[in-house]
């Protein structure tokens, strides 16, 4: 994979005082992923410069595409192609999607040792992404469940975790669990409203839904009771949080420290360490928007056009928002810290016709996202802003171009 690279003075938006120097990368927009494995290589890094991204063929450079291309990586990531994560009912037949977060696929005992090493490979890349990405003050977008979290900070994980990676596997496990410490053969399942014995749930000695992985020698054939019950779920605890993961999470946890010192997880809570690593993903509000951005250039944050601005992102879906931030910074997700951590902050400023001929209200919305820097035309009518933002952020994010 060919990739460019060149040397680069300290940041213009970084302290005079530390001069940090730059290395730009210039990367092929369709392969991310590949030009990213290609630049970290395999060996651990050394005073290595922070990494600026700028796509061929495309004249943008510097905050914008770094921020996008780092994107586009953790979205290579969740591809089913690669067969890394759990499967759950959210996945699409192209992406893992899981609403609880990604956990890596559980590797059963006849997988092929070949085939082992080569998925631990993958998972060891992404770790080095990961940390590379945070080394230079970036987000990956890719959203851990809890449980993988923990175990990336060194956590004991137990059974109350299985619910944040399968919820049924969860709650059939707490509602065996709870039978068993009233000595009561009765199992209440949360979609249930009558309770049956633990024989009558046809359990055998299998990690559910994962029939090829026995928990014990012979386990297919082994039928889970009232007596063995708690010997079962122990059995599953072990197998998706530590025997069938292990490698895994290893491998990530390698990959990381390559760049970034494991201890430093623990500074932070499991809530904050999804953040560094996948951005903040919360619903954007009024009083967010007025307290976190800027107008200039023909708008002031009370006149009509800011106020049907911030009304319309204020209304949108989480999904929606996150469209927007993307065409706006780069990244569909925000800094640990949120809006009032962004930097530079959001501006937004009046997009005035460009040439005489042109209706200033026919343009549509661009963004300088290096700047988080958003041109808004003074529209006649909040419903026609909100058309035209929507047609923006649906066709003008796939591309860098002077604007």
């Amino acid at each position: 994979m060919q990739v460019y690279e060149s040397q680069q003075k300290a940041h213009p938006h970084e302290s005079n005082k530390f001069h940090l120097p730059h290395s730009k990368k210039r990367v092929w927009r369709d392969k991310p992923l590949e030009c990213l494995e290609a630049l970290l290589g395999g060996q651990r890094p050394s005073g290595t410069p922070v990494w600026d991204f700028e796509y061929y063929n495309e004249p943008g450079t510097g905050l914008g595409p770094t921020r996008q291309f780092y994107s586009s990586v953790g979205e290579a990531l969740r591809s089913t192609k690669l067969n890394l994560w759990l499967k759950s009912e959210d996945d699409t037949a192209e992406k893992f999607n899981s609403r609880y977060g990604l956990y890596p696929k559980l590797w059963d005992a006849t997988t092929h040792a070949t085939e082992v090493a080569g998925q631990a490979g993958k998972f060891r890349t992404i770790g080095r992404v990961i940390g590379r990405a945070i080394l230079d003050g970036h987000t990956v977008s890719l959203s851990f469940s809890t449980p993988l979290l923990k175990l990336l900070r060194g956590d004991v994980c137990g059974v109350n975790d299985i619910e944040s990676i399968a919820k049924e596997v969860g709650d059939v496990l707490s509602a065996i669990s709870d039978a068993k410490r009233t000595n009561q053969n009765e199992v209440l399942l949360s979609n249930s409203k009558k309770a049956c014995r633990v024989e009558d749930l046809g359990l055998t000695f299998c990690v559910p839904g994962e029939g090829s992985i026995e928990l014990t020698e012979g386990g297919s054939e082994k039928d889970v009771t009232f007596d063995n019950c708690m010997e079962y779920c122990d059995g599953v605890v072990t197998h998706m949080l530590s025997t069938n993961v292990d490698q895994a999470v290893k491998a990530l946890r390698r990959g990381i420290d390559d760049y970034v010192p494991l201890v430093s997880f623990k500074m932070l809570t499991v809530e904050e360490l999804h953040e560094v690593i996948n951005g903040r993903e919360t619903a954007l509000t009024l009083e967010d928007l007025s307290a976190n951005c800027n107008a200039a250039h023909g708008f002031t944050l009370t006149c009509k056009h800011m106020v049907w601005f911030f009304e319309i992102l204020a209304s949108f879906s989480l999904t929606d928002q996150k469209a927007f931030i993307l065409f706006l910074t780069g990244s569909p997700t925000l800094p640990l810290g949120g809006l009032e951590s962004l930097k530079p902050k959001i501006t937004i400023v009046r997009k005035y016709a460009s040439e005489p001929n042109i209706k200033e209200e026919d343009q549509l919305p661009s963004a300088m996202t290096c700047q988080n820097y958003l041109k808004l035309p003074a529209y006649e009518s909040k419903e026609q802003m909100e058309q035209k933002l929507r047609l923006a952020m649906n066709e003008g994010s796939g591309a860098f171009l002077l604007t």
